[in-house]
């Protein structure tokens, strides 16, 4: 309940920063972008997609008889999926370099993806360290928190505050194209 909550008012401020700002708002595409990750990280928690793919996926390799061997694949898999978001950040760093608020929104939808990826993949030892509890919450739930935070917190920034060069400018600024 917690996750839905925090990734339907991150779908929200999205929401809030196209139709506030739509006339002069030079990220359009990043921020519909994260609003459909979002909306679609909300739809996965309100019908446990993640959970499916993943049950479809273990009756696939019971099926085939190497659930047994998963390990290494499962290591292999988040491996590569670091790769990937190190890449992406990299790139999104480089090029929205004069718009930090972007570069947070960007890092907390980079994040929300992966541990999307990382939960379907459900290595055992990170599947015991995200069901530990932190009082009455899961540190799953706040994982999803922090990274539906800096999603909405970055996209108000960028919408407030942007940067001046951006703002001054009169072509658009340098999306995630």
């Amino acid at each position: 309940m917690v996750g839905m909550t925090a990734h339907l008012l991150a779908a929200i401020v999205c929401g809030f920063a196209w139709i506030q700002n739509k006339p002069r708002f030079y990220s359009f595409r990043l921020v519909a972008s994260l609003a459909m990750l979002e909306v679609a990280l909300f739809l996965d928690a309100a019908f446990n997609w993640r959970w499916m793919l993943h049950g479809v996926l273990v009756n696939s390799a019971v099926a085939n008889g190497v659930y047994g061997q998963r390990r290494l694949p499962q290591v292999l898999a988040l491996l590569a999926l670091s790769a990937m978001a190190c890449s992406v950040l990299i790139l999104a760093g480089r090029r929205l370099r004069r718009r930090p608020g972007a570069i947070l929104a960007v890092f907390g939808g980079v994040f929300s993806a992966a541990f999307w990826l990382v939960e379907v993949v459900s290595l055992h030892a990170t599947d015991i360290a995200l069901q530990a509890r932190l009082g009455p919450v899961m540190v799953v739930a706040v994982v999803w928190v922090l990274t539906s935070a800096a999603l909405a917190t970055g996209i108000y920034w960028d919408v407030r505050f942007g940067s001046g060069i951006a703002q001054a400018s009169p072509r658009r600024s340098p999306d995630l194209r």
